[in-house]
């Protein structure tokens, strides 16, 4: 299957669907989303609304006609996050009914007809995560400023939620944080000087590979590391 939102609220709604727990809402969401922080859950169950939108978007955009199906499955689900938050995991789950699940399937194999991004190596993602946490380190211990420290070590960051919050975002979200990444590093003359370290080096290799094997997009990826002295 081709990377997409719809195909993430699918994969999201069949892991609920297939949860049948007698718990709190929000601990049946820790289960889903492997959180242990409360605020962590909080925090993506507002990225899921986002997701529920954004997913509803991407189908009606292949397919207006389907209109109708996607209504079902938005005040399903909105129905529930609102009914249930305060209540059982399995008042949520009662909504998650046989018409929701099939037309979200339907859809995620519309949109995969259409959508030209091929899912991400997901073992990749995390090799590129790790590399970011260890570039934090690298960062911190270098020879840089506290003003670019600060810059940089922000962007890196905002780039790993990024990673982590894939499941609910896709790939669009972690290939615009890595750009906007490149373009820190870019603007940031004393960076661009002094180098922002192997470990973030290696990690941008990573993530342009990711991106490259997603989309295609080489004369993006290619330049943009070579002007800033990254990679090979």
């Amino acid at each position: 299957m081709k990377d997409s939102v719809t195909n993430h609220l699918l994969k999201i709604v069949i892991a609920a669907r297939e949860s049948r727990v007698n718990v709190s809402f929000i601990d049946g969401w820790k289960r889903i989303f492997g959180e242990a922080e409360l605020l962590e859950v909080h925090r993506k169950i507002g990225l899921l609304y986002k997701l529920i939108d954004a997913a509803a978007q991407e189908v009606l955009i292949v397919d207006p006609d389907q209109t109708e199906a996607v209504d079902h499955w938005r005040r399903q689900l909105y129905s529930g996050l609102s009914v249930a938050a305060t209540k059982n995991w399995m008042d949520f789950h009662g909504y998650l009914d046989t018409h929701t699940i099939n037309y979200l399937k339907m859809q995620a194999t519309l949109v995969h007809l259409r959508n030209g991004d091929s899912d991400i190596d997901h073992e990749e993602l995390l090799r590129a995560k790790s590399l970011l946490l260890e570039a934090i380190n690298e960062i911190t211990e270098s020879t840089l400023s506290d003003q670019s420290k600060l810059a940089i070590i922000r962007r890196i960051r905002t780039l790993i939620a990024s990673i982590d919050d894939y499941s609910l975002t896709g790939n669009d979200a972690v290939f615009d944080q890595f750009k906007s990444a490149i373009y820190e590093i870019a603007t940031n003359q004393e960076v661009r000087e002094k180098g922002p370290g192997t470990k973030f080096s290696q990690a941008a290799e990573v993530l342009a590979n990711i991106l490259t094997s997603a989309t295609g997009i080489q004369q993006l990826v290619g330049p943009t590391l070579k002007f800033l002295g990254l990679g090979k």
